[in-house]
C-alpha cells in the first residue's frame, strides 16, 4: 500500500539573497493555530488585497456572446459640450464600462472603437487611457480569502466530519496547518481543509476522490515582517499536494476535484491551471448532493497530472531531504 510522504521542506530566500531550504511540517489545526492565523496573518490579507470584483451585467453579457462580435463603443465630438460637461462625460463613462466588459470576455484585440471623427483601433493601451479618463482606478491584487474566518471554517469541517462518522461510518474532512519553527514558536503559514475520500460525480463516473475544500497560504507581506524572508515558495503547491497525498494515504487515489473561489478571479483560476487542474464543463451537473449549491468553478486533477504536479514536489518530500544542506527552520 502506497503511503503519503508529505512535503517537509521549501525553497526560500533570506532578506541577504541568501538561498535555503525552509523546514515545514504539517500539523493538525487547533484553536490556538487558527488565533495565530486570526491576529497575525489574516489582518494583512485583509489590508494588501481584495477579493475579485463581481462581474458587471455588460460582462456577463460578453462573456456569454463570445463567440458574436462585440459592440462598438462610439465616443461623438459634440461642439456644444466641453469633456467636463455632463452629456459627453456619460457617453465616454458607458464607452469605458463597455470596453471594460468585452476586456474581461478575452475580445479586447477584436474591438474597434470610432473615437471623434477617426475610426482606430481600440489597443490595450487605448483602453487603459479610456479608463483613466473614465475612473482611474489602482491595480487591485486578488484573493478569495480576503476576510475568510478560519474559525468558521474549522466549524464547517468538525460539523461534517461528525456527521459522517454517526451516519457512514468514514469519510471525515481533516483540518490541517502548514507551521514553521521560530524562536520556539510554531508560526502557521498555511491553512487547508479536505476530504481524503469524497464521493462525487465526474464527467458520469461516481468514485472517491480528495476535495481541497478551503486553502489559504500566507502572503508575502507575512513572512517578510514575521519570519525575516524575502521569499517561499510552493506553499500553495504543498497544499494541494498535501489533499493528493492524503487521498493516496486513504484509499490509494491520485485523483483530486476543488472548486475555484470567484472571489479569487482569474489569479486563482489561473494557477489551478498552471499545475495541471481542468476545469469542468460550465454545464457540468452538481459533483455531489452536498455540493448542489455551488455548481460551477470546479476543476479536477486526473492521474496521469496529478502524477505529474506530485513529481515537481518530489524534491521536497522528507524522504528526499532529509539528508539536505542548507536546511533551516525560520
Amino acid at each position: 500500500m502506497r503511503q503519503a510522504d508529505h512535503v517537509a521542506h521549501l525553497p526560500a530566500e533570506n532578506a541577504k539573497g541568501e538561498k535555503l531550504l525552509l523546514g515545514v511540517h504539517f500539523v493538525d489545526m487547533t484553536p490556538e493555530l487558527i488565533n495565530t492565523w486570526r491576529k497575525t496573518v489574516q489582518p494583512l490579507i485583509n489590508k494588501h488585497y481584495s477579493k475579485a470584483p463581481k462581474p458587471t451585467k455588460g460582462a456577463a453579457a460578453a462573456l456569454q456572446s463570445q463567440k458574436q462580435e462585440p459592440n462598438f463603443a462610439v465616443i461623438t465630438d459634440k461642439a456644444e459640450h466641453s469633456v467636463g460637461q455632463s452629456p459627453v462625460h456619460e457617453e465616454i463613462q458607458e464607452a469605458v464600462e463597455q470596453i471594460e466588459a468585452i476586456a474581461s470576455a478575452g475580445l479586447i484585440e477584436k474591438l474597434d472603437c470610432a473615437v471623434g471623427t477617426g475610426v482606430v483601433s481600440a489597443s490595450t493601451s487605448l483602453a487603459a487611457e479610456l479608463h483613466a479618463v473614465g475612473s482611474a482606478k489602482p491595480k487591485v491584487r486578488t484573493r478569495a480569502d480576503v476576510k475568510w474566518s478560519w474559525r468558521q471554517n474549522y466549524f464547517l469541517h468538525s460539523a461534517y466530519s461528525k456527521w459522517r462518522r454517526k451516519y457512514f461510518k468514514g469519510g471525515e474532512s481533516k483540518a490541517v496547518c502548514m507551521v514553521v519553527h521560530k524562536g520556539g514558536r510554531v508560526i502557521p503559514i498555511g491553512m487547508l481543509t479536505m476530504v481524503p475520500d469524497f464521493t462525487c460525480k465526474i464527467l458520469d463516473r461516481t468514485k472517491e476522490r480528495a476535495f481541497t475544500w478551503y486553502l489559504s497560504d500566507a502572503p508575502r507581506e507575512f513572512y517578510s515582517k514575521a519570519l525575516g524572508l524575502k521569499r517561499i515558495e510552493h506553499i500553495a503547491h504543498a497544499l494541494v499536494d498535501y489533499t493528493v497525498q492524503a487521498g493516496i494515504e486513504v484509499n490509494q487515489e491520485t485523483n483530486l476535484v476543488l472548486r475555484s473561489d470567484p472571489d479569487g478571479g482569474d489569479r486563482l483560476r489561473d494557477f489551478y491551471t498552471r499545475i495541471g487542474l481542468s476545469p469542468l464543463p460550465d454545464d457540468h451537473p452538481a459533483i455531489s448532493t452536498a455540493r448542489f449549491w455551488n455548481k460551477d468553478g470546479y476543476f479536477k486533477l486526473m492521474s496521469e497530472k496529478s502524477t505529474e504536479f506530485c513529481s515537481a514536489m518530489d524534491v521536497y518530500r522528507a524522504s528526499r531531504t532529509r539528508n539536505l544542506s542548507p536546511v533551516a527552520n525560520a
